[in-house]
C-alpha cells in the first residue's frame, strides 16, 4: 500500500505539473498518436504501449518476435538481444515503436529514449555537486557508526555490484512496475550515487525523467540531487537542490533551483513539488534496496526516513 501510494503521489503531482501548464486544443487531443517512439527493454521485462486517442479497433504486430513479442493489449514482452518494431495499425494507418532489448546485465535502464534536443541525465552521471540551494546549511559532522554503515555499502557494492558502462559498481532494486533503484559507488570521485528513472503514459501525454543524488564520502553529511523531466510536448527542465543528508526524508518539502530548460518561470512551484516527489519515491525504493543488499535503512546512512 506504501508503494501504491507514493508512486500514485507521484503520477499525480507530475500529471498537474503538465496540465496546469499546458491546456492541449482541442484539434490536438483528436489526433492518434502511439504513446511511445523508442524503448529499450532488458530482457524478460514488459513495457505497455497504447495508441492513444484512437476509437478504431487496434491491431498490433512485431517484426521479430525472437527479440520482442506484443500481445492484443499492447504489451511488449522482450525475449532476447536484438532490435525489432511494434507496430500498431487502426484503420488504414499504422504507428510504429522501435525496441532495444538488451542483457539482463546491462546497465541500460528500461526506460524511452530521451529527447535529442537537449542533453539527458544518465543514470551514471554525477549531479553538480555545489551549493544549488541558497538555504543549505554547512554538512554536519556524522557520527561514526553512519561512516561505518558506508563503508559497509562500499563494501558491498565492489564486492557484489554490477559493472556498468562507466566501469563503476552499483546494486539495483526493481519495485513492482519494474522501475530500477540503483546505488551506485564511484571509486575515481569517491562518491556514491542513488538513482532511478521514471516514464508515465497519461491520457495526454507522456513524460521521461531521471533523478540521481549525490553523497561523497569526504563529506557524508551532505547531499545533492538532481532530477529531469522530459514531456511530449517540448517542456522540460533540470532541477538541483543541496541540502544535509538528515533533512531528507519521505515527504520532502525542500527547495529547488532550475538550472535548465523549457519549462516555465510560473510553473517553478509545481517544478518544486514535482522534484519533492520524485525524491520521495526514491527514498522509498533505495530503502528496499539497501534492506535486500546489506540489511539497513537509509536512516543508518544519516537520512530522517520514517
Amino acid at each position: 500500500m506504501k508503494q501504491i501510494t507514493k508512486t500514485t503521489t507521484f503520477v499525480l503531482v507530475t500529471a498537474l505539473a503538465f496540465t496546469t501548464v499546458h491546456a492541449p486544443s482541442a484539434e490536438a487531443a483528436k489526433k492518434v498518436t502511439l504513446s511511445k517512439k523508442k524503448i529499450t527493454l532488458t530482457v524478460g521485462k514488459r513495457a505497455k504501449l497504447k495508441l492513444k486517442n484512437c476509437k478504431k479497433k487496434v491491431k498490433w504486430t512485431s517484426s521479430k518476435k525472437k527479440v520482442a513479442t506484443v500481445s492484443k493489449k499492447g504489451v511488449v514482452t522482450a525475449k532476447s538481444q536484438g532490435s525489432a518494431k511494434i507496430t500498431a495499425k487502426a484503420g488504414k494507418k499504422k504507428y510504429t515503436c522501435k525496441v532495444k532489448v538488451i542483457a539482463k546485465n546491462s546497465d541500460s535502464t528500461n526506460t524511452s529514449a530521451p529527447s535529442t534536443t537537449q542533453t539527458p541525465i544518465a543514470l551514471t552521471t554525477p549531479p553538480p555537486m555545489t551549493n544549488s540551494s541558497a538555504t543549505a546549511s554547512p554538512a554536519p559532522v556524522v557520527s561514526d557508526s553512519v561512516i561505518n554503515n558506508f563503508t559497509t555499502l562500499k563494501n558491498y557494492i565492489l564486492t557484489n555490484g554490477t559493472t556498468n558502462s562507466s566501469g563503476n559498481k552499483f546494486i539495483r532494486y526493481y519495485d513492482s512496475d519494474n522501475t530500477p533503484f540503483d546505488i551506485e559507488y564511484s571509486s575515481e570521485s569517491k562518491t556514491f550515487y542513488f538513482s532511478f528513472p521514471f516514464d508515465y503514459t497519461g491520457s495526454d501525454y507522456t513524460v521521461d525523467s531521471a533523478f540521481v543524488l549525490g553523497i561523497k564520502e569526504a563529506s557524508l553529511g551532505s547531499a545533492t540531487s538532481a532530477y529531469k523531466f522530459s514531456y511530449s510536448n517540448g517542456l522540460w527542465g533540470l532541477y538541483t537542490c543541496t541540502t544535509n543528508t538528515a533533512n531528507i526524508t519521505d515527504h520532502n518539502t525542500l527547495t529547488w533551483t532550475k538550472l535548465e530548460g523549457t519549462y516555465p518561470t510560473e510553473g517553478n512551484h509545481l517544478a518544486n513539488n514535482l522534484s519533492n516527489s520524485a525524491l520521495n519515491l526514491g527514498c522509498y525504493g533505495w530503502s528496499y534496496l539497501l534492506r535486500d543488499s546489506v540489511n539497513m535503512t537509509l536512516n543508518d546512512l544519516g537520512f530522517s526516513v520514517s
